[in-house]
């Protein structure tokens, strides 16, 4: 008699948790997800190693700071679950908005710790390809501290309140905007016409030709182009490994010539 109510009672049970339980499943793998959609992309550079480490440094970085925000925030479930099962709508609705003040008394907080990290990084022995690429990716996710302790208070209100299907449709629906816009810029790169912008960027020039006769034109104008020009170089002293600006400007300038520099360089570490 007693296992069958015991059974009897597990069986009304296993129902509603599992449509509570299921959803925030789901939210958690999705949260995870990010992560790893994060490396995909990421991976995919022409430099992926220093992309990927940088990316993990300035991920495990934020996220030290962070969790600190996020685990106050865990307090909502207990406060919301409890009002909620009382009927106190409205004592639900004040502990959503405490935790927003909450959120915004301490995020100028962790944002002034995440940019401290900056100055920590740079006195470390980090390669600098890695931290030329970690360092702003930490700068942009430090703008996101306050959307982030945000959606962790929306999250803790709405799955106390028994409404997980909405955190689950957040999550995923992140992780496919995290997923598909990359791909399109990708895409949208591949259209372009990559030669254009490799002889921008590289100070030269470029030329479109349909046939014979039109590249035959085309050459011959560049050809004729180089007889009056002046090359001049330059050769950094000691510069450090990594990507680096250039600007080059005529002191005087004059309508009748035309400047053409590369606009970037990318310097390596010397051998011994």
């Amino acid at each position: 008699m007693l296992k069958r109510l015991f059974l009897h009672y597990i069986a009304e049970e296993t129902r509603p948790m599992l449509r509570l339980a299921i959803p925030l499943v789901l939210a958690e793998l999705g949260w995870m997800t990010m992560a790893i959609v994060d490396t995909m992309m990421v991976g995919r550079q022409a430099h992926s190693a220093e992309a990927i480490g940088a990316v993990s440094l300035g991920s495990i970085l934020f996220a030290s700071a962070a969790i600190f925000g996020t685990g106050l925030m865990l307090g909502l479930d207990t406060l919301v679950s409890h009002s909620y099962g009382s009927g106190d709508i409205e004592d639900c609705h004040r502990s959503m908005v405490n935790g927003l003040y909450l959120c915004l008394a301490i995020s100028p907080v962790l944002m002034g710790i995440i940019y401290l990290f900056e100055r920590v990084l740079r006195h470390l022995n980090i390669p600098e390809p890695v931290l030329a690429q970690a360092i702003p990716y930490l700068r942009t996710l430090n703008w996101g501290t306050f959307p982030l302790l945000a959606f962790f208070v929306f999250r803790r209100y709405l799955q106390g309140m028994n409404l997980a299907k909405p955190v689950m449709f957040a999550l995923i629906s992140a992780n496919l905007v995290n997923l598909l816009v990359p791909l399109r810029a990708s895409i949208g790169t591949l259209r372009k016409n990559v030669a254009q912008d490799i002889a921008a960027v590289m100070g030269g020039e470029d030329g479109k030709f349909k046939d014979k006769t039109t590249f035959d034109a085309t050459f011959a104008s560049i050809t004729n182009g180089i007889r009056g020009r002046y090359l001049l170089s330059f050769q950094p002293k000691q510069p450090k490994p990594g990507p680096h600006s250039i600007r080059v400007r005529l002191r005087d300038p004059r309508k009748d010539l035309v400047l053409r520099a590369r606009s970037e360089y990318w310097a390596t570490e010397r051998q011994p």
